[in-house]
């Protein structure tokens, strides 16, 4: 299976995919090979782009208050530092999780969602069952950072259940 993503900075990337070894709930995992010009972004090449930006002369200027060059040159002291941190994907640092019981056309979930009324209408979707016949138990832990809007975990857990 393959799939394209599009990263305007970067051009276009394409994901290919290919299976591990796993009998885990019969679930096929996939590991991800990037290909193409965005597969050889790395956070040395992008420490060094903006190293050459930030030693450019700026294309534009959104505001213009005094002579910072003047002010700089009759400081009695400047200081001057740079920070840098690597190119990091934007995610939470724990698993999403979800436990779930399927019991007498009862489903009950304990997640960490940050969007429970959208899982219960994902599950519902995806089993075929009436929203009414779910209970989902929020439990308050980790960060989310957005991650835990989509809940395909939950509807994961739901069909292993």
């Amino acid at each position: 299976m393959t799939f394209e993503l599009d990263f305007t900075s970067f051009g276009p990337l394409s994901y290919s995919t290919v299976p591990w070894d796993s009998d885990l709930f019969g679930i096929e995992f996939y590991e991800l090979r990037a290909e193409g010009p965005a597969a050889e972004v790395s956070s040395e090449g992008l420490a060094k782009r903006a190293a050459e930006l930030a030693g450019a002369t700026p294309t534009r200027s959104l505001r213009k208050d005094g002579d910072v060059a003047k002010a700089l040159a009759g400081a009695a002291k400047t200081v001057k530092a740079s920070y840098a941190y690597p190119f990091l994907s934007h995610a939470t640092l724990e698993p999403q999780n979800c436990t779930a019981r399927f019991d007498g056309g009862k489903l009950e979930l304990w997640s960490t969602t940050q969007t429970p009324q959208n899982g219960r209408e994902l599950v519902a979707r995806t089993l075929g069952m009436e929203g009414g016949d779910i209970t989902i138990h929020m439990v308050r832990a980790g960060g989310g950072f957005g991650r835990r809007l989509s809940n395909d975990y939950m509807a994961e857990a739901a069909w292993i259940a």
